[in-house]
């Protein structure tokens, strides 16, 4: 068998030193294009996402709830009406959601006015629903003669939101102590607003989240809104 002797052992290794950091350079950019990608793809507009990724056709949702009492359906000393507290509670519990961050949601958004419309005048109803998002909503939930004025159908939508961004960010590999946190950031500021505070903060938590848990936590100890 033949033995190949170096003749230039500096050259050697010289040049193995090279080629070394040529690949490594190759495999830093490339890293560094697939990392783009991965942000290139989740940076899309917020319809996109309602759309696409969140709204969940196949899930069957009736396209009305039934107002009835609900054994030790809970009462807050609130302004929203006791009516509409049964069918807000009744359509939570059909969602399998929290009937009081749904109530924290509401009161932060509106004060429960369901003639709302945001200083923009973009947002509008009870859960300050932009219109592109509420119709969404509403053709996904079947809604007739949807109307984001009426505060039954604004409920609904604004609950269902909520459910599907917390099924959205589970799905993402969140744990479920992050979830609410995520949802809540999700729904004032879109997806991908959302995404985009991550990433220049790298935490969930702002005035708004702040203010539903503890409007949340409120409920819950007292059974009113302590602010």
């Amino acid at each position: 068998m033949k033995k190949y002797r170096i003749k230039d052992k500096y050259k050697f290794v010289s040049n193995l030193v090279i080629l070394i950091i040529f690949i490594a350079g190759g495999v830093y950019i490339l890293t560094q294009q697939i990392s783009s990608c991965k942000t290139e793809q989740k940076d899309i507009s917020t319809k996109e996402l309602i759309t696409q990724t969140i709204i969940k056709p196949t899930v069957l949702i009736p396209k009305t709830i039934e107002v009835k009492e609900v054994i030790k359906t809970p009462k807050y000393n609130i302004t929203l009406s006791e009516e509409l507290q049964n069918y807000t509670y009744n359509y939570c519990s059909y969602l399998n959601t929290s009937y009081e961050l749904q109530l924290a949601i509401l009161r932060t958004e509106s004060n429960f006015d369901s003639q709302a419309v945001s200083y923009t005048g973009v947002c509008r109803g009870m859960g300050q629903l932009s219109r592109t998002t509420a119709k969404v909503l509403a053709e996904s939930l079947q809604i007739e003669d949807f109307d984001i004025y009426n505060a039954e159908h604004n409920i609904q939508c604004s609950a269902y939101l909520i459910k599907q961004l917390s099924d959205y960010w589970r799905d993402e590999g969140y744990c479920e102590e992050d979830i609410i946190g995520l949802s809540l950031l999700a729904y004032n500021r879109g997806v991908s607003g959302c995404y985009k505070y991550l990433k220049n903060h790298d935490i969930y938590e702002d005035e708004y989240v702040n203010k539903v848990l503890q409007r949340k936590s409120d409920l819950e100890q007292y059974r009113e809104f302590l602010n």
